[in-house]
């Protein structure tokens, strides 16, 4: 299994659509800082259509954002 990080950027979506053309069995995942462009959601569906797959998106729970983590351990 080949694992992919996906940045919502558009390097990450070209770097993920490679792995998946060279490799049978690619996930992809994007990791939720809380922080991102409101526009980052429409582009991930986008990369989904065109990856043909599911991108898979991590949040911790315990953050609401990468601001809330900093206040909340220094």
């Amino acid at each position: 299994m080949i694992i992919a990080w996906f940045s919502c950027g558009c390097t990450s979506a070209v770097a993920c659509k490679i792995a998946i053309n060279e490799y049978d069995d690619v996930k992809i995942f994007y990791i939720d800082t809380g922080g991102e462009h409101e526009d980052s959601r429409r582009f991930l569906s986008e990369c989904q259509e065109w990856f043909g797959r599911e991108i898979i998106i991590i949040k911790n729970k315990n953050y609401l954002d990468h601001f809330d983590c900093l206040s909340k351990k220094g």
